[in-house]
């Protein structure tokens, strides 16, 4: 006889005809065998709506049954589910930028003045009052109005919105530092089983899964004695790219197994003191991977089909390409950026130079080591005429 509900083999439904044979026989078991079950007899239209309801009773129990585990539910029972790991999903972040105003000595700038960027509707707010210094400028940190992945190349915030009498101009020397977008449920399924691989808190992945479970972390490296001989005995230095200090401070003191110390040289570490789960206070420290400042110089050989923006595509989607995939320890293969520069329509020939100074002449590969990541920008992006 076939089982079900919960079984061996996880959970069996019972569906609509399986329903309505079962009622079909106890009408006839307790009545009579000879009972009259057509589709139009009474007997038949009310096993037939009995039977409904009862295969969408046992549908209902599936959707229960299966919203217990992350890997089949979705929605709020999945974020329910999750939360027995203490992981939830990432919410979006704001893009963020340094913006250099220019005018009149003094004109104050009030917190929230908004710039945008021309041709978009997006626009950033500053976050603290500012006031133009002697030299005629000051810099202050702006966040887009709009969460998400928003993209914005050096000098492309310059539209004033609220204008105020003293100031001239407004810009972004700089690219913008992109936010990120909502999580989706199947990003999320793969952080968590990349976070449960801290199984024993003290191992190196226990380590670093902590850490990453801190919103904005995007990369952790984990080096001990045996990899660095910087490093004392009985120590682990760790490199963190993203998230805040105090949080990851935090999850390193709750994770790192006892007797375990933390090394960062003093000129790179950020040493914190913070209380552990035990009320305890406790010292840590942490370093930010090396910044390794990438020059590119680019020669393209171009047909009508070419847009006129299309040097600005380029340099957006060769910074797409390196957010996404040149992280911590990841080199600069000269072949993989002729990728991104591609997706632009019209190209037909390319040359690309890189390296770590201005003006390279070489297409070499850039090495990249385990603790540095390679650092793009839109401002170090060349174009040279194809020859």
């Amino acid at each position: 006889m076939k089982k079900y509900g919960i079984t061996n083999e996880g959970f069996v439904s019972k569906d609509f005809n399986t329903c309505r044979e079962e009622i079909v026989e106890s009408f006839k078991n307790k009545i009579n065998q000879n009972i009259d079950d057509s589709p139009t007899s009474v007997i038949g239209n009310i096993t037939t709506i009995t039977a409904e309801k009862q295969s969408l009773l046992w549908d209902a129990l599936q959707e229960v049954f299966v919203s217990f585990f992350p890997n089949t539910s979705t929605g709020i029972p999945f974020q329910n589910s999750i939360s027995l790991n203490g992981i939830k999903m990432l919410s979006a972040t704001a893009s963020r930028v340094l913006l250099t105003f220019k005018g009149k000595a003094g004109t104050k700038i009030p917190a929230q003045t908004c710039v945008g960027i021309v041709g978009t509707s997006y626009q950033f707010a500053t976050k603290e009052n500012a006031i133009i210094g002697d030299n005629g400028e000051v810099e202050t940190e702006a966040e887009c109005t709009t969460l998400g992945n928003i993209k914005a190349l050096s000098g492309t915030i310059n539209k004033i919105l609220n204008p105020i009498y003293g100031i001239d101009s407004c810009t972004n020397k700089l690219d913008a530092i992109a936010g990120q977008d909502e999580e989706t449920e199947s990003d999320t399924r793969i952080r968590r089983l990349q976070l449960l691989q801290r199984a024993g808190s003290a191992t190196t992945k226990g380590i670093v899964g902590a850490i990453k479970k801190n919103l904005g972390v995007t990369a952790v490296i984990l080096l001990n004695p045996d990899d660095s001989n910087l490093i004392p005995n009985g120590h682990i230095q760790i490199f963190v790219e993203g998230g805040k200090p105090e949080e990851i401070a935090y999850a390193i003191v709750n994770s790192r197994g006892g007797g375990i110390k933390t090394f960062s040289e003093k000129e790179t570490g950020i040493f914190l003191k913070v209380r552990d789960s035990e009320g305890i206070m406790r010292e840590v420290s942490f370093s930010r991977p090396r910044e390794k400042l990438i020059y590119l110089e680019i020669s393209i050989q171009t047909t009508s089909e070419f847009p006129a923006d299309g040097h600005e595509l380029i340099k957006k989607s060769l910074l797409e390409y390196a957010n996404k995939n040149l992280g911590i320890g990841k080199s600069v293969i000269n072949s993989s950026l002729y990728v991104p520069i591609n997706s632009v329509a019209g190209i037909v020939g390319i040359k690309i130079n890189q390296g770590t100074n201005p003006n390279p002449t070489s297409s070499a590969n850039i090495q990249i080591q385990p603790i540095e990541y390679a650092k793009f920008d839109s401002t170090r992006i060349t174009f040279k005429a194809w020859d």
